[in-house]
């Protein structure tokens, strides 16, 4: 039986243009295509632009929370969000490298 996933990727702006990419494929080719990016460090009015860029649902956190906060607060959003339906949760982060067909 195929389980439900929720998952998602902490980041911040400085690895939107070299590991946060590299990071997306190597996950869609895992079998996570459609990551929420948690993005430490980000105001508000540049949800949209990560949106628009990469085609995902993003939350933008600032002030920064760091590394810890972000990481929490994104596996309680995941949770708050599809717990009712998600029997798996992950967090990556943003310089991951996934095996292909690793969510199978």
């Amino acid at each position: 039986m195929n389980k439900r996933w929720a998952y998602g990727i902490t980041t911040v702006p400085q690895r939107r243009d070299d590991l946060l990419p590299r990071t997306l494929e190597s996950l869609k080719a895992a079998g996570f295509d459609r990551p929420r990016l948690f993005v430490d460090g980000a105001r508000n009015d540049e949800a949209k632009w990560w949106e628009d860029k990469f085609g995902l649902d993003v939350t933008v956190r600032n002030p920064p929370l760091r590394i810890s906060g972000n990481w929490v607060l994104a596996l309680w959003e995941l949770y708050w969000r599809d717990g009712q339906r998600a029997e798996r949760f992950a967090i990556f982060q943003d310089d991951i490298v996934a095996l292909k067909n690793l969510r199978a």
